[in-house]
């Protein structure tokens, strides 16, 4: 299945097709839109309190998966792992990732990053409840859509601290 991306090519853009399964392993067919694949969420981790986060010094909050389904209380913020993995191999794409819609319109706040080329493994993103509502959010849930965004010239490759999907 073909998916455009985003080629920045000088002072403007434009797309290419590529295959979405050479990059993400675990995809639904139908989850392939047009510029963007839908991401599934696949297991979910509660934060817990510490007395401070330092992540200079390598203090982060403990946490656990939980069983999904979860609900997400009001206030509530967790942080997720798609069940699509990332495996570029010698591919040079940036992935960009954003909230689906839905998210914003049910009251939930999805916390995103940009992955360089060398990165491998699941995508990890944080979910935020800032509805006065309970949310359900179950193995499959889509809330996040990733693009692909296509690097021209070298790539310098890094060490990637949360490369293979760490959570914290």
């Amino acid at each position: 299945m073909l998916v455009n991306i985003i080629d920045i090519s000088g002072s403007y853009l434009k797309t290419k097709e590529f295959s979405v399964y050479a990059v993400l392993s675990n995809v639904l067919k139908w989850n392939i839109q047009q510029v963007s694949v839908d991401l599934r969420v696949g297991k979910l981790f509660a934060i817990g309190k510490t007395k401070l986060v330092d992540t200079d010094a390598g203090k982060v909050p403990p946490h656990k998966e939980v069983k999904l389904p979860h609900i997400l209380k009001p206030g509530e913020y967790a942080i997720a792992q798609t069940i699509e993995e990332i495996h570029q191999g010698k591919r040079k794409y940036a992935c960009l990732l954003q909230p689906r819609s839905r998210a914003f319109r049910i009251g939930l706040s999805i916390q995103t990053n940009l992955w360089g080329p060398a990165y491998e493994g699941p995508i990890t993103f944080g979910i935020a409840n800032l509805s006065p509502n309970p949310v359900n959010i179950s193995r499959g849930t889509s809330l996040v859509q990733l693009a692909f965004i296509d690097i021209k010239g070298e790539v310098i490759q890094v060490t990637h601290t949360f490369q293979g999907g760490r959570v914290l």
